[in-house]
Parts: C-alpha cells; structure tokens; sequence
C-alpha cells in the first residue's frame, strides 16, 4: 500500500467514525418509558373535603395501581389560588398503614391536624414501586 493510500484509508476511517459518533446521539432523550399499561400508574379521579381539620381523599387509581409504593399528599394554603402550585409541606402515606387505604383501585387517605382558615390548594403524587418510573400527580385542587 503506497503512502497516499494508507493516508486516505485512515482519514476515511476517522470521517466514519466521527459520523458514527454524530449519528448515535440522535434520538430522543430521556428515561425510557414504558409503552404499555403493564407497571405504569394512572389518576382518574381525585377529590377531597376538609373537615374539622383534617383533610380527607378519595381517588381512582388505573393502570397497575398494585404497583402503589406511596402516596404523597402536597399541600399549601389557598391564599392564592391564581399562583402557581408550590407546595409548603408533604406527607408520605404507605397504603395499609395508618390512615391510608387502597383496594381495587380505590385510594383513601387522611391527613389531619390541618387548621389553614383559608383551606389548602393540594395535590397527591403517586410514586410507582418500579423506581425507574416516574411518579404521577393529580391535579391541583381547592379545598376550603
């Protein structure tokens, strides 16, 4: 092989690799999702009504809600409910245990000891046991 061909024979293996390099970082980033409602979590409904001080939710779980790790209940007062959510506190509920209770889909949880007279604006995040699967939120909600 004569000079000028080994010359051009490395700089056409640095061109494809360097087109390899370019190519491979195409697509779309991020954590992989899952295509299918096998382990992944849904919100369908979420209410809740504050009474004596204590907040109570109800909501509807779809998906694989089997797969429930914990609940969080995100709250802040409802001084504004125009702004965006930022929640001032959280709570973690593991369903079966203390005032938590999840069955056939059906969440319910209680949170007490909650006095705001202008109510709460709130929201529930639901972590999935498979940790690489993002937590889903409801809504935010008013409750006064």
């Amino acid at each position: 092989m004569t000079p000028a061909r080994s010359w051009r024979a490395a700089l056409l293996i640095l061109l494809a690799l360097a087109v390899s390099m370019a190519v491979s970082g195409c697509g779309k980033k991020g954590w992989p999702e899952p295509s299918d409602s096998e382990h992944v979590i849904t919100i369908a409904e979420v209410s809740g009504t504050l009474n004596n001080g204590c907040l109570f939710v109800d909501a509807t779980l779809g998906g694989a809600w089997k797969n429930v790790e914990a609940v969080y209940l995100k709250y802040g007062p409802a001084d504004c409910p125009e702004c965006p959510f930022t929640p001032t506190a959280s709570i973690e509920f593991i369903p079966g245990q203390g005032n938590t209770m999840l069955a056939k889909g059906r969440l319910s949880l209680q949170a007490c000891g909650l006095d705001a007279p202008e109510g709460y604006r709130w929201q529930i995040e639901v972590a999935n046991r498979h940790a690489i699967l993002r937590p889903v939120a409801s809504e935010v909600m008013n409750t006064f």
